[in-house]
C-alpha cells in the first residue's frame, strides 16, 4: 500500500467529509418523523446515535480497511448508546449489551408496539416507542454509512432515506407536508453533489483497491447484493410499518403544514390523544367545532361524552388495556356495563334513559364519542366498522376506522343521576376488578400512598373517595395549570402533589392513583366536557374541551363519575361526590341499621294503700313527677326553639366560616408563591354565590362570555373592549406574577362602601352599587385576570403599596391587600346581580347558601 494513503481513506476527500454529511442527511430524514410523536425528546436521543455512528466510522477508517469490522464496531456503539439510554443498569459493565439489556430491550419493543397498535399520531413517546423509533434511526444511520461513505454508492444510500421519509409521509393522515420533503432531500442532495467531486478520489477502501505487488486495481464491482438487500428492507419498512397500526395516509405529499400538537389538528381533521403524558404541558388548544349534539326531549347536557378508557399506567403514560381480546361487533348491541344492573337502576330511578343525535365536525378519532354507559349505537350504512370493547364498553374503530366530516350516528345511554346512599357500598367489588385496577407501578413514590391514607381517612368507600376529591378542589390549594409540574416517570404525580398545579390529566391521575394506593379500583376516562349550549338548543363541542376524569369502583353500582379537577375547569362536582353527601349517607345507613330501642317496662302495680311503689333508690319521701311536669315542657320548649334558631342562622354561619377558610388558604397559596391562588378563589366563590341565586354559569362557558352574561345579569352593558376604565388591576396583577415580571404604577384601593360580611352581600340598588364602585370595571378586572391565570396574557404586574411599619414578609402583605380586594370586587358584584333578582331568591341566598356549603 502506498505510504501517503490511509487505510479507509480517500485521496481529495477531507478526513470525515462524507460522515458528516451522510448523519446530516439521516437527521434530516428523520426530522419528518416529528410529527408522529409528541415532543421532541426523541429526536434528541437520535441526534446522539448518529454522532456515535459517524464518529466510529470516522476512527476506523483510519485503521482498517474492513468494511465487516468497521460496520460491526459502529452496530455495537449504536447498542451501547441504546442500553444506556433506555436500559441503564442491564448492560454489562453498564454499557455492554448482555442478556439484561436484551431483556429489558425486548419488554420495551413490545410496549411500544401496543402503542404503535392502539394509536392514531401524534402518540406519546414512553421509552417502549422511543427505543423503537430511536434504534430505527440508528438502523438507518448505520445503513446509509455503510452505503455512501465505505462502499461509495451514495444513490443506494437513498434506500433507506426514502424508507424512512415514505414510512413518516404513510403515517400521517394529509401525507406528507412540503416543507417536511424539502428539508430531507437537500442534504441527500448535497452528498450526491460531493459524491461527484469527490469521484476521482472514489469513496471506500473498496473504491481503490491496491494489488500486492503495487499498482491500482480495476474498478471493483459493483455491490449489488447489498443495494438490492437494502432496497428490498427500505420498500418492505414503508409498506409493513403502516399496518401495524390504525393508520390510513393519503399520500407522500399534502397541504398540512409541519408539525403537530396533542390534537393533531390541520385541514383534515383533528383528534385527541389516547395515550395521557403527565410530563407533556398541555400547549395550545383549538376552539374548533370537534362535534354537535342534541338531546331529544331537551333538558341540559350535564355528562361528559367519553372517548376511552385509559387504565394502565406505567408511570410515565396512561394508556388503554390491551389484553388481546376481540371487539364486539356494533351491529350485536351493547353489553351491560359492568357492576350494574340496568333494569335495578332505571327501576330506582338511579339511570334515566336518553338519546343523543350526534354531528362530527373536525374529529377524526378512533374512538366514538359517547356518554358513559351507552346503552345502543345506530350508524349510518357506510360509518365503517365499529366494534365495542366489552369490560368499558369503548366504542372502537377496526381496520382504520375512524370519526368523518358531517358523519351522524344517535346514541341510546343511561344519565346516572344516584344519591350518595345509592352509592354507600353493601359489598366489595370483584377479586377480579381489586386485582386488576388497583395495579400500581413499581417506582410510585411511598409518599403518595402517605398522603393518600392522610387525607381519606377511615369510613367507608364513597366517604374516603369523596375525601380525596375534596382535597384536590378546595382543600389542598391546588390550582388548574396548562404546564406539566414537572418530574419524570410516577415522580411527575409527586411533583404535581408538590407543586399542586396541573392540569386535567394530574388531577384524574393523582387521584386515581392514590384511590388505588387505597385499595379501591380506579381508571382514568378521556373524553369531552358536555360543551355549550346553542340558540337552537344543541350542544357544541369544541376541541379544547377535552378532559380527563377518574372513575372508581363502588360495590354494586360499577365504575362512578368523579371530578377532581378545580371548578372553574369543570363546573361544580357531582351531587353524590361532595363529602357532606357521603357523609349523611353512610349516617342514614347506619342508623337504619343500628338495633330498635328496648320496648318501655309495664307500669307497676298499686299498693295496697293506692300507691305506686317508689323506685328502686330513691329517697323516701320524693316528689311526685306529676308536680313537676311544668318543668320538663319548658326545656323542651327552650331546646326546640334553640334547635329552630340554629336551623334558621347555622347555614348562613356555616358557609360564612366555610367561605373565610377558603380565602385564607387561597390567601396562603398566593403567600408561597402561586400565582393564581387568587383568581381561582375569586372565580370560584363567585360562581358559588351566582349558584345560591340560582344563576349557577355553564361549565364550558369562555371567562368572556362568562363576563357578559354576568354583567347583564348587573344591568350594566357588557365592558366592549375599547379600553376604558382601570387597566392595573391588583388582582390581575398578582394573576401575572410569575409568568412575567411587568411594571406599572400602584393604584390605590377603591373602598368598599358596605362593611364586609362572611357571606356574600346582597341587599343594594344596582344603580348605587355601579356608581360608588363600578361594576362593570370589576368585572371586566375579574375576566382579565382569570385569562391570565389561565392562557398566559400578559397583564402589567402591579406593586401593592401596604403601609405599616414592621413588615416582615412582604409577599404577605401583598397577598393579603390582593385577597381584600379579590374578596371585595366579588360581593361587590353579587350585590348589584341580587339587587335585580326577585325577593325570594335573595334570601335564599342569604339564609340556605347550600353552594358555598359544598365541600
Amino acid at each position: 500500500m502506498s505510504a501517503e494513503r490511509r487505510p479507509g481513506g480517500r485521496e481529495g476527500v477531507p478526513p470525515g467529509a462524507p460522515s458528516l454529511l451522510a448523519g446530516v442527511a439521516v437527521l434530516a430524514a428523520a426530522l419528518s418523523v416529528l410529527p408522529l410523536v409528541d415532543g421532541p425528546g426523541w429526536f434528541v436521543d437520535a441526534v446522539v446515535v448518529v454522532v456515535v455512528v459517524g464518529l466510529v466510522g470516522v476512527v476506523l477508517d483510519a485503521l482498517t480497511s474492513s468494511a465487516l469490522v468497521r460496520t460491526g464496531a459502529q452496530v455495537l456503539a449504536a447498542l451501547m448508546v441504546l442500553t444506556a439510554l433506555y436500559a441503564p443498569g442491564s448492560g454489562v459493565l453498564g454499557l455492554l449489551p448482555g442478556p439484561g439489556a436484551f431483556a429489558s430491550g425486548r419488554l420495551l419493543v413490545d410496549e411500544g408496539m401496543a402503542v404503535v397498535r392502539s394509536s392514531l399520531p401524534p402518540v406519546a413517546d414512553p421509552q417502549g416507542l422511543r427505543l423503537l423509533v430511536v434504534g430505527g434511526v440508528g438502523a438507518v444511520a448505520v445503513a446509509v454509512d455503510l452505503l455512501a461513505v465505505r462502499l461509495g454508492r451514495v444513490s443506494a444510500a437513498g434506500a433507506p432515506l426514502l424508507a424512512l421519509v415514505a414510512t413518516a409521509a404513510a403515517l400521517q393522515r394529509t401525507g406528507l407536508p412540503v416543507a417536511a420533503f424539502v428539508v430531507a432531500a437537500v442534504p441527500y442532495l448535497l452528498l450526491l453533489r460531493a459524491e461527484s467531486r469527490w469521484r476521482e478520489g472514489r469513496w471506500g477502501r473498496t473504491a481503490t483497491r491496491w494489488r500486492r505487488g503495487g499498482g491500482r486495481a480495476t474498478r471493483p464491482r459493483p455491490p449489488l447484493v447489498a443495494v438490492a438487500a437494502t432496497a428490498a428492507v427500505a420498500l418492505l419498512a414503508a409498506v409493513v410499518v403502516p399496518a401495524l397500526g390504525p393508520w390510513g395516509g393519503t399520500g407522500l405529499l399534502g397541504a398540512q403544514g409541519w408539525g403537530g400538537g396533542p390534537a393533531g389538528s390541520g385541514p383534515g381533521g383533528a383528534r385527541v390523544n389516547p395515550l395521557l403524558s403527565l410530563a407533556d404541558d398541555l400547549g395550545e388548544r383549538s376552539d374548533a367545532t370537534a362535534l354537535t349534539y342534541r338531546l331529544e326531549g331537551g333538558g341540559p347536557a350535564t355528562e361528559p361524552l367519553r372517548l376511552v378508557t385509559v387504565d394502565v399506567f406505567d408511570g410515565d403514560t396512561w394508556r388503554p388495556r390491551d389484553d388481546g381480546s376481540p371487539l364486539q361487533p356494533l351491529e350485536e348491541g351493547v353489553p351491560e356495563p359492568p357492576g350494574l344492573d340496568v333494569g335495578a337502576a332505571v327501576d330506582a330511578g338511579v339511570a334515566v334513559p336518553q338519546v343523543l343525535q350526534v354531528q362530527v365536525a373536525a374529529l377524526r378519532q378512533e374512538y366514538l364519542p359517547a356518554p358513559y354507559p351507552a346503552t345502543a349505537v345506530e350508524l349510518q350504512p357506510d360509518a365503517g366498522d365499529w366494534g365495542v370493547r366489552p369490560g368499558t364498553l369503548d366504542l372502537v374503530g377496526e381496520g382504520g376506522t375512524t370519526t368523518t366530516e358531517g358523519q351522524t350516528y344517535t346514541v341510546r345511554s343511561l344519565r346516572l343521576v344516584p344519591d350518595a346512599a345509592d352509592l354507600v357500598e353493601v359489598g366489595g367489588p370483584p377479586a377480579s376488578v381489586r386485582t386488576t385496577w388497583t395495579e400500581l407501578p413499581d417506582d410510585l413514590p411511598p409518599a403518595i400512598g402517605e398522603l393518600a391514607e392522610q387525607v381519606a381517612g377511615d369510613g367507608e368507600p364513597l366517604q374516603r373517595v369523596a375525601r380525596l376529591q375534596a382535597f384536590f378542589r378546595d382543600d389542598g390549594g391546588f390550582t388548574y395549570s396548562e404546564e406539566a409540574p414537572g418530574g419524570t416517570g410516577a415522580g411527575s404525580v409527586a411533583a404535581f402533589l408538590d407543586r399542586r398545579s396541573g392540569y386535567c390529566v394530574h388531577f384524574a391521575s393523582a387521584m386515581a392513583l392514590m384511590a388505588r394506593s387505597l385499595g379501591l379500583p380506579a381508571r382514568v376516562s378521556v373524553g369531552f366536557l358536555p360543551g355549550t349550549a346553542q340558540a337552537d338548543g344543541s350542544y357544541r363541542v369544541r376541541l379544547s374541551d377535552a378532559h380527563a376524569w377518574p372513575e372508581v369502583y363502588l360495590g354494586s353500582d360499577g365504575w362512578v363519575r368523579f371530578e377532581p379537577t378545580p371548578g372553574v375547569r369543570t363546573g361544580a362536582a357531582p351531587r353524590w361526590s361532595t363529602v357532606d353527601a357521603a357523609d349523611a349517607a353512610v349516617a342514614a345507613q347506619e342508623e337504619a341499621q343500628s338495633p330498635a330501642p328496648a320496648p318501655a317496662p309495664a307500669p307497676a302495680e298499686p299498693g295496697p294503700a293506692g300507691q305506686v311503689p317508689e323506685a328502686d333508690g330513691a329517697a323516701p319521701g320524693a316528689s311526685d313527677p306529676a308536680a313537676d311536669a311544668g318543668a320538663p315542657v319548658l326545656a323542651l320548649s327552650l331546646l326546640a326553639g334553640a334547635l329552630l334558631l340554629v336551623v334558621a342562622l347555622g347555614p348562613a354561619a356555616a358557609a360564612g366560616v366555610l367561605r373565610r377558610r377558603r380565602w385564607r388558604a387561597a390567601r396562603r397559596a398566593a403567600a408561597a408563591g402561586s400565582p393564581t391562588a387568587l383568581v381561582e378563589r375569586a372565580e370560584e366563590d363567585l360562581r358559588r354565590g351566582l349558584a345560591d341565586l340560582g344563576l349557577a354559569p355553564q361549565a364550558s362557558d369562555t371567562p368572556r362570555a362568562e363576563e357578559r352574561r354576568r354583567a347583564r345579569l348587573a344591568g350594566v352593558e357588557p365592558d366592549d373592549g375599547d379600553g376604558h376604565g382601570d387597566r392595573s388591576p391588583v388582582l390581575a396583577g398578582v394573576a401575572a406574577h410569575g409568568a412575567g415580571e411587568g411594571t406599572g404604577s400602584s393604584r390605590p384601593t377603591v373602598a368598599d362602601p358596605r362593611p364586609a360580611s362572611t357571606t356574600a352581600p346582597l341587599p343594594q340598588e344596582a344603580a348605587e352599587v355601579e356608581e360608588a364602585v363600578g361594576v362593570r370595571d370589576r368585572l371586566r378586572r375579574q375576566r382579565e385576570a382569570l385569562e391570565a391565570a389561565h392562557y398566559g396574557v400578559p397583564q402589567p404586574q402591579v406593586e401593592i403599596e401596604v403601609e405599616g411599619p414592621g413588615a416582615v414578609d412582604d409577599r404577605g402583605r401583598r397577598a393579603r391587600a390582593a385577597a381584600r380586594e379579590a374578596r371585595v370586587d366579588v360581593d361587590v358584584v353579587l350585590a348589584a346581580i341580587a339587587a335585580r333578582c326577585p325577593r325570594r331568591q335573595r334570601w335564599r341566598a342569604r339564609w340556605v347558601p347550600m353552594a358555598r356549603l359544598r365541600r
